[in-house]
């Protein structure tokens, strides 16, 4: 058996109808000093001047590394991701491959961060994190998550278990946020009989990963970062928005949602996550897969659907959880009695309570009133040019979208020490099953 080796990469940029995200995309793989890297846009758009746009800057951009392919007709989301792997797979000999969704961008010079684990690791999955462009909203911020940069191998049965308690933590080996060898690949294809499948194929092939892999590489930092909100089926989900992509995605969606679930009637993106673990533990009758806690699920669905701004279909989610035997917490907190509130109000506790968030108040409302966008222009003024250190979580507000870009390209978060839900994730604990 040959010993598994780091030789090239492939990233991999599926699309559909966002011409002018996929070519941001390229572009931010295309600019980076790596070497013996390849990009491969599919194209999945159903609108013709999409198609007609993301073609012509391919051809016009002129370079060797940049390759554009279309599948015979439109395809659902997962059959899409699918058919561009086995493309991909046919038709290039990298060693490893990396997903970067048309909304996602590498951050200038971490590519090669990333690789040069691969060259170390290079029979290892290896994921990592992501920031983001928060611009469905005015004003435009963003959030840069503290990383560390360390490299921690993460138990694919310990991550298994968290899921199965609903800790949803987002190292989940997804493609998306992974670069992956070509042998795990095959090993994917070879036991569930292709890549990607079901609904969610970010999730689904994570929740695969768990299963055949006792572990993987978790790099803690985020090489890549995302924008586009409002085009997001995740977050127009999250949001109870239809927007025109999530009904693109429902009129094309090939199978019935939720319906490994408990509770399939709720339409939030934590149930659309767990209904791709459910289906992989049904499809494996896997020891590695654990049965749903139903009150930390039930009590997730119920923080989710507060989070729906759509006033109608927030009261129905609530109805339906409701019918489960389980209210959601603004509802909760609605049919307190008044002695029980005035108790709550007046209690010791509430009180220190309500002193320490008027403290906060006050932090952030000086703490805002030095990064509005009116201020910004000084702070970045006085890094540029005189080094000054900007404010740690950067949440400065921004004008424009490509404006905020701008600023995650040249104003990387510094790196912290430590990062406590690495220790969540990662410690010993006594409830975890015993194996072996």
């Amino acid at each position: 058996m040959t010993t598994p080796r780091y030789t090239s990469a492939l990233v991999v940029i599926p699309t559909r109808n966002r011409s002018d995200m996929a070519q941001n995309a390229s572009r931010s793989v295309l600019c980076q000093p790596a070497r013996n890297v390849n990009v491969l846009i599919s194209d999945n758009s159903t609108v013709p001047e999409e198609a007609e746009s993301l073609a012509r800057y391919c051809e016009r951009l002129g370079d060797d590394r940049l390759h554009y392919v279309r599948p015979p007709k439109p395809l659902p989301m997962a059959q899409h991701w699918d058919w561009a792997m086995r493309h991909a797979l046919q038709t290039f000999g990298a060693s490893h491959v990396i997903y970067l969704t048309d909304r996602m961008m590498f951050k200038r010079g971490e590519l090669q961060n990333v690789l040069d684990i691969a060259k170390t690791y290079p029979d290892k999955v290896i994921t990592y994190y992501h920031d983001w462009i928060v611009d469905n909203d005015k004003p435009i911020t963003i959030e840069q998550t503290p990383w560390t940069g360390k490299l921690f191998e993460v138990d694919c049965r310990r991550l298994s278990y968290q899921y199965s308690k609903i800790h949803l933590h987002l190292c989940l080996p997804r493609m998306l946020n992974s670069l992956v060898p070509r042998d795990a690949l095959d090993a994917v294809c070879a036991r569930f009989g292709n890549m990607f499948g079901s609904i969610s194929p970010d999730f689904n092939f994570g929740f695969r990963c768990l299963e055949l892999f006792d572990s993987f590489i978790y790099y803690d930092k985020s090489p890549i970062f995302h924008y586009g909100q409002v085009r997001s089926n995740g977050a127009s989900m999250a949001r109870g928005e239809r927007t025109s992509d999530h009904a693109d995605f429902l009129a094309h969606c090939d199978a019935r949602l939720n319906d490994a679930l408990p509770v399939p009637e709720m339409w939030t993106v934590g149930n659309a996550i767990l209904h791709e673990y459910c289906v992989v533990k049904q499809q494996t009758s896997s020891a590695r897969f654990y049965e749903l806690d139903r009150s930390r699920y039930l009590q997730y669905l119920s923080k989710e659907v507060e989070h729906i701004v759509n006033p109608a279909l927030r009261a129905e989610m609530r109805t339906r959880l409701a019918a489960h035997g389980t209210v959601s917490d603004e509802v909760r907190r609605s049919s307190r009695t008044v002695s029980q509130t005035m108790r709550k109000l007046l209690s010791p506790a509430a009180v220190l309570n309500k002193i320490g968030w008027t403290i906060r108040n006050i932090r952030w409302t000086m703490r805002n009133a030095t990064r509005s966008a009116a201020t910004k222009h000084v702070w970045l003024f006085l890094a540029r040019y005189f080094g000054m250190r900007l404010p740690a979580d950067h949440r400065f507000q921004f004008d424009s979208v490509e404006e905020a870009i701008d600023f995650m390209q040249n104003f990387p978060r510094g790196s912290a020490k430590e990062w406590p839900w690495q220790h969540e994730l990662l410690r010993p604990r006594e409830d975890y099953p015993r194996f072996g």
